[in-house]
């Protein structure tokens, strides 16, 4: 794995680095994809948030339309009607 040196390294880095120590149980090889796969597993242990975004994957369903020679696929995702869903009144959307 590449390293950046302290002079390269912004300030704020450091704080936002996962060390390879706490990748290592998720990571099973040198290359990149392997570190990259890695990284999303160790990312779905650590956070509630995105666990719950891939387990709503398995309820996604799809199908497929033919009309006039053109087929469209459409799909069905249940966690993506809650999310976007969530509260956006006044008083949320000026947080931004």
């Amino acid at each position: 794995m590449r390293r950046l040196t302290s002079a390269a390294m912004p300030r704020y880095l450091p704080r936002i680095i996962i060390p390879e120590t706490e990748l290592a149980a998720f990571v099973s090889g040198n290359d990149l994809a392997c570190q990259a796969h890695g990284l999303l597993q160790q990312q779905k242990a650590a956070g509630e948030m995105l666990r719950t975004g891939y387990e709503t994957l398995q309820g996604v369903r799809t199908r497929a339309f033919a009309f006039g020679g053109i087929q469209i696929k459409v799909q069905f995702n249940p966690g993506r009607l809650i999310s976007t869903s969530a509260k956006a009144d006044a008083r949320e959307r000026s947080r931004c």
